[in-house]
């Protein structure tokens, strides 16, 4: 997640969604995105954010849901927009996801 908005007159700040990575572990303790978020924002910097929830839909389609409020609204007054790219965002195994898969098949509990 980057911060994109380069216009600091504007009624929105941008955030641009670069990636979303699944993991196998649940994170320890996690703050809420919009905190996640607000706290990337206030130090101009990219940052994660943990959560969401992943919804089989059918055969290999799947919907993601992030918990985000409507309207969130900064210290400065600036509403946050999300932005995505043209091309869509994508979607990786994190590191321990990818461990998980390789220990299951050396069990042979999958192929």
């Amino acid at each position: 997640m980057e911060n994109s908005n380069q216009n600091q007159n504007e009624e929105y700040q941008e955030v641009l969604i670069t990636r979303i990575e699944l993991h196998s572990n649940h994170a320890i303790n996690p703050q809420p995105i919009n905190r996640q978020v607000a706290k990337s924002l206030k130090n101009l910097k990219p940052g994660m954010a943990h959560g969401g929830r992943i919804t089989k839909i059918e055969g290999n389609r799947f919907e993601m849901v992030l918990p985000l409020k409507d309207v969130q609204v900064l210290p400065n007054g600036k509403k946050i927009r999300y932005v995505y790219p043209a091309g869509g965002v994508p979607i990786y195994l994190g590191k321990d996801a990818i461990e998980k898969i390789d220990a299951l098949r050396r069990k042979g509990l999958i192929k």
